[in-house]
């Protein structure tokens, strides 16, 4: 207040400078009072801001889209709530990008099915997808035809699972204990064992045995059989008893009288015999060392 009215004798003296007469000053105070009283107010007192037509449009639109959800959030909960517990599973967890949600079930209990007892105590049940399940009379044995060509065998009594894909046809069986067998329509078998061994049953009667070792075996019908080892080694067991090695440094048939014949890389052929005889023959033929001359 002091400065405002230091102001105010300043502009008194300004005005009689200029010459102003008393009349002239007296209405020129008048009016820096009333601009300085209403410029108090207007400080003191300041006017609530007035919202436009279209910002309150905008919050009472807002307003009611609120409400709306609200009501649309109590009604949805009220309906999760009255769903099945398996209903309200499907809708926290189902999502498109899941392939188990985008998969039909091939045997869902919970459709329409119909059931038929038949007199020797065997029961048969279809579902509205098209599966058909058969039940043994004395319940341990269990086939699942689906609707897409594929089967399904449980057998509870000796504890094994054998499973049909109609697509490649091809039968695929497991035993208790851990053994798999595949049987494909040419006729060909492969049976995993547990230990990592693979034998294969060819439909030409040949069988090849994959050990975990990497050693492999193969046994033809006349019953002879061709050992082939890690390190590149060939053997070939005749059924006659004569047995022929191939290796790097050389190709070897052993008689059952002990006899050996042995080829090189380079064409020498070598024979030893048990008595203890040996002959070599060059490329050609010729005899070059005969140990009995």
């Amino acid at each position: 207040m002091p400065v405002l009215w230091r102001t105010f004798q300043i502009l008194r003296a300004i005005f009689f400078t200029i010459g102003f007469d008393s009349l002239k000053v007296l209405y020129f105070e008048t009016i820096v009072i009333i601009i300085v009283i209403l410029a108090y107010i207007n400080l003191c007192f300041p006017q609530p801001k007035r919202r436009s037509s279209t910002e309150s449009c905008t919050r009472k639109q807002n307003d009611e889209e609120s409400k709306q959800s609200k009501e649309n959030n109590t009604s949805d909960i009220t309906k999760f709530v009255d769903l099945s517990l398996e209903k309200q599973y499907e809708q926290v967890f189902k999502s498109s990008s899941s392939p188990l949600m985008q998969h039909t079930p091939l045997n869902d209990s919970k459709k329409g099915k119909t059931e038929t007892l038949f007199p020797d105590g065997s029961k048969e049940i279809k579902y509205s997808n098209g599966n058909t399940k058969t039940i043994s009379p004395d319940g341990n044995l269990v086939i699942v035809q689906y609707f897409n060509g594929d089967i399904k065998e449980t057998n509870l009594a000796n504890n094994t699972l054998k499973y049909y894909y109609s697509e490649n046809c091809i039968w695929h069986t497991q035993f208790s204990d851990g053994t798999e067998l595949l049987e494909y329509s040419n006729g060909q078998k492969e049976k995993k064992y547990k230990d990592g061994k693979i034998e294969i049953m060819c439909s030409d009667g040949n069988v090849v045995t994959k050990h975990p070792d990497g050693m492999e075996e193969v046994l033809y019908p006349d019953k002879s059989k061709i050992i082939k080892n890690v390190n590149g080694e060939k053997t070939l067991l005749l059924p006659n008893g004569q047995k022929e090695v191939h290796t790097k440094e050389h190709k070897r048939r052993e008689y059952p009288d002990g006899t050996v014949k042995i080829l090189y890389p380079d064409g020498t052929q070598e024979t030893r015999y048990a008595t203890g005889r040996i002959r070599i023959k060059d490329s050609n033929g010729v005899l070059i060392h005969d140990s009995h001359l």
